[in-house]
């Protein structure tokens, strides 16, 4: 079966805490390696980013869950891709990248109903210069 990517954006509940937020890394680090989810979660203080890897029924799941979780309000779903070729973030089953540098294209990304692609790939391409920053 052929992987899927799925990139989105989300407000958390007001209120949440760093320590919270890295407990929802722990876990989802844990529950993501059974399902067969890689991917990585961006939080700028104000928003969550989330680019997530693995076989559409897992993420199909997990996004339902995620919806349905108290700690995101206004999930929107940006891209889906199908057929990727080789997961992006293999060696990760949840990272977390706190990064202030994306505040305002995630809310931007968050306010609009249907955001400008051309703003959804930028993002995406400042999300993964970053991550190779770090990595590197």
């Amino acid at each position: 079966m052929r992987l899927i990517r799925l990139f989105y954006v989300s407000r958390p509940r007001p209120g949440i805490t760093a320590p919270e937020v890295h407990r929802i890394v722990g876990t989802s680090q844990v529950n993501n390696r059974r399902r067969g989810v890689t991917g990585l979660l961006v939080y700028d203080g104000q928003a969550f980013a989330q680019i997530l890897e693995g076989q559409a029924d897992a993420l199909e799941e997990l996004m339902a869950r995620i919806a349905a979780d108290d700690r995101h309000g206004e999930v929107h779903m940006l891209q889906r891709e199908s057929d990727v070729p080789e997961r992006r973030f293999g060696a990760w089953a949840m990272h977390l990248l706190e990064s202030p540098s994306t505040a305002d294209d995630l809310q931007t990304l968050l306010a609009e109903p249907d955001p400008d692609p051309a703003l959804v790939r930028s993002t995406l391409d400042r999300i993964h210069a970053e991550v190779d920053w770090h990595a590197g």
